[in-house]
Order: C-alpha cells, then sequence, then structure tokens
C-alpha cells in the first residue's frame, strides 16, 4: 500500500497545540544557549587557567606557592637545603639519584645530610639560591616550560627588605624564566588583605622577621613600618643554647631541627616576665632515639627572647613595643581605632599564650581608656598568601605590575618603583 499523502489542507492547530509547540522549541533555544554558555565557560576557564598569576610566600621557614584564584597554596615546603654527609655503599649511585636534597625531601634523610637554610631573616644568602628554589617551584608545580612566561609572578615579601635581594629574585624570573610580569608586596599589608579590611594595625611574626605597619583606608603609613631581624629561628637557637646548659647536646644542624620540634610542640609564652608564674612549667619530651628529656623553665625562656631581645644582647625593642611604636607614629586621632583593630600573624603567633601576653604588654603602652582588641586568625602562617590570592583575583589595572619590557629598558630599581 502507498504512504498516505498529507493533506494541504491540515487542520490548524488548536490554541494548547500552539503553547506546546512554543515550549518545545523555547526548550530547544534553551538547550542551544546553555550549550554555548558551557563552552565559553570552559574555554575562558582554560585561558585562565594559563594565565594565571602564580603567588609565592617567601618565608625564612616556609615557601608556599600557588596558582591565584584558588582556595590555598598547591605547594608548602620547607625553605631547607641538604646535602648526603657520605657517600652511598659500594659507590652505587643511580644515575637520576639526587645528592642535593630540597625542601621536605630533607625531612626523609634527617641524620645522614648537611643542613642548608637558604635565608637569613627574610634575605637570600646566596644569589644562586634563587634560581635553585625558583626551578623547584615551577617544577613542582607542574608547569610545562613553555607555558612559564604567560604566568605573572606575585612575590610575598617582608617589610623594609634589602632592594639588592628584590633585584636578584627579579634578574632570576625576568632573564631566566622570561616571565612577562613581576610584582613585589609586603607580608604584613597582605595579610590585613586577607581579612577583608581596608584599616588596622599589624604585628607579622615569622621565623626570620618581626614587622609592623599601620594601614588606613588602604594607605600604607610609610613611617609606621618597623622591622626587627628577629624571629622563630631565634627562639630555637635560644631554646638550644638553655638546653646545652642543661646537659642536652644539641649542637648540629639536626640537633637544631630537633629543638625546633620541642619548640613547636611544647614551648609555651609566659604570662609575664616572671616565668615562676605560670602553671605546669615541667615536662617530658621524647627525643627521635626515645631518650626521653627533662623540660621546665626553658619551654618558656625561650620565647621570652621576643619581648627581650636583650637576653641574647640583641639591641631591639620587642615584638610588643614595635607595635606600640608603629600606632605611636600615627596621628592622635586614629590610635583609639587602632588598637581596637590589631591583626597578629606569622607562625610565631601560634604559640600558645602569645595573644594573651601580647595584649597584656600592648595595655601597659597603651593610652588609658583605650580597649585593645585582637584577632588571630586560624592561619596565621597563610594570611600573606591569602592577601597576596585576593589582590591577584582584582579587576586592577597592569600598572601595578612591572613588566619584561621595563625590566630590560631600564636598569634594574624599576623593581623598586611599584610596591605595596
Amino acid at each position: 500500500p502507498q504512504s498516505p499523502i498529507p493533506n494541504p489542507q491540515s487542520p490548524i492547530p488548536n490554541p494548547q497545540q500552539k503553547w506546546l509547540l512554543k515550549i518545545i522549541n523555547l526548550n530547544k533555544i534553551l538547550t542551544i544557549l546553555i550549550i554555548i554558555i558551557l563552552f565559553i565557560y570552559f574555554k575562558n576557564m582554560d585561558s585562565l587557567n594559563s594565565k594565571a598569576p602564580i603567588i609565592i610566600d617567601i618565608g625564612t621557614s616556609t615557601i608556599k606557592a600557588g596558582f591565584g584564584g584558588t582556595e590555598k597554596p598547591s605547594l608548602i615546603f620547607q625553605n631547607i637545603f641538604g646535602e648526603m654527609k657520605y657517600p652511598k655503599a659500594g659507590g652505587l649511585i643511580k644515575k637520576d639519584e639526587k645528592r642535593e636534597l630540597i625542601g621536605n625531601d630533607c625531612l626523609k634523610y634527617m641524620g645522614v645530610i648537611n643542613i642548608k637554610y637558604p635565608l637569613e631573616h627574610g634575605i637570600f644568602k646566596e644569589t644562586d639560591d634563587i634560581e635553585t628554589l625558583l626551578d623547584y617551584i615551577y617544577t613542582n608545580l607542574d608547569i610545562n616550560l613553555s607555558e612559564i612566561k604567560e604566568h605573572p609572578v606575585l612575590i610575598a615579601e617582608p617589610l623594609l627588605n634589602p632592594k639588592e635581594n628584590r633585584q636578584n629574585i627579579a634578574k632570576v624570573l625576568f632573564d631566566t624564566h622570561k616571565i612577562e610580569y613581576l610584582f613585589f608586596a609586603s607580608q604584613p599589608v597582605l595579610s590585613l588583605y586577607s581579612t577583608s579590611s581596608a584599616s588596622g594595625a599589624v604585628l607579622e611574626s615569622g621565623e626570620g622577621v618581626t614587622q609592623s605597619c599601620i594601614i588606613y583606608d588602604g594607605y600604607l603609613i610609610p613611617n609606621s613600618n618597623k622591622r626587627i631581624n628577629l624571629g622563630g629561628k631565634d627562639v630555637t637557637e635560644y631554646l638550644q643554647y638553655l638546653l646545652n646548659l642543661k646537659g642536652y647536646e644539641l649542637n648540629n644542624s639536626d640537633g637544631f631541627y630537633i629543638t625546633k620540634k620541642i619548640k613547636e610542640e611544647i614551648g609555651e609564652v609566659s604570662i609575664d616576665e616572671n616565668i615562676s608564674n605560670n602553671k605546669d612549667i615541667n615536662k617530658k619530651y621524647i627525643l627521635p632515639d626515645d631518650n626521653e628529656i627533662d623540660i621546665g623553665e626553658e619551654r618558656f625562656l625561650a620565647s621570652e627572647l621576643l619581648f627581650n631581645p636583650m637576653l641574647k644582647e640583641y639591641e631591639y625593642p620587642g615584638l610588643a613595643q614595635i607595635l606600640s611604636e608603629s600606632i605611636n607614629k600615627t596621628n592622635v586621632d586614629l590610635k583609639k581605632q587602632l588598637y581596637n583593630s590589631i591583626l597578629l600573624c606569622g607562625g610565631n603567633m601560634k604559640m600558645k599564650g602569645m595573644k594573651e601576653r601580647i595584649h597584656k604588654e600592648l595595655k601597659k603602652n597603651a593610652p588609658k581608656n583605650i580597649k585593645v582588641r585582637l584577632h588571630t586568625p586560624s592561619n596565621p602562617e597563610n594570611t600573606a598568601w591569602i592577601g597576596a590570592n585576593i589582590i591577584s583575583s582584582l579587576d586592577i589595572s597592569k600598572d601595578m605590575w612591572i613588566s619584561q619590557k621595563e625590566w630590560f629598558e631600564t636598569d634594574a630599581s624599576v623593581i623598586n618603583t611599584r610596591t605595596i
């Protein structure tokens, strides 16, 4: 049988059928739009990821690196280098086996490596170490060599760092890695941005540097910048000295790392300068060789160095004092607001009792009837990286970045012209 021939005079659709046809057509259009939007989204995501800034927070103790727009740094490692003390048994070394180690790889070989700290008080001791460290970061961030130059780089550094140190870092990034844009920012300023605040007093104390500054309505008050080359490393060395006096010899580089672990695990900040006023002073600690040692006042005395640097004959003010000096550099009208909005950040702020002791010391220096309010984030050691992440995600002009073209057309001092 033949197929029926369509009747050209088919009945006109009723209103319900018309609405049904419209809905079907609308769904087709929406489906097409969704496909187009998803295509554009994923295309833009690929483009964004290929050009996302690389954020590097260069700390004396720890390096944090990752891509802007991510929740947290994807790479966190100890800022240490290690070299094997002894040749391998029988001289059998694999072709790809390294005798020089970097970062967390060193921790597996404690006792059989010589440890080197490339930074001292936030400053590279040797320029060759800058290239070694940056190569390690790029390798572990899984960036193709052909894509390195597409990523702008934001470096978080301590306040008042020597210009030469900054220029040496820029030289490696521009000359060796051929990046297109670079920007340097101060760690305490970035830390304040991490709290989404535009005004406040910041006290940051890390492994090599303690620093304070005042930011008001987004403006850094330059004469408020204070820095002392005193930090957690000095506390560790002082604890090492105190334990040696007690008969526990922890003098070599391995001993330093063991002492650092002791400080981090049972070190505390005294409620005041009189150590005997604290409770539960004595603690036991088990060393890596399973020997048990008794530690008493030493675990409080070590951190006292941050409040009284003269314990090691350092002619610095204590960390609470430098913050008071920073606040006192501002207009009288601002002091009340600043004492009410103090941010404590940096690894040393994780020590038990630190916040309470700083509060007590600041109350001594603050004008009467002014409340002192302190805020310590849950991750005080990561605030600079988080702040840098926020800065890198803002829709701001490229004018804040130093370009490769500027670097090569002017002298190295151009890197110091635009920083925060």
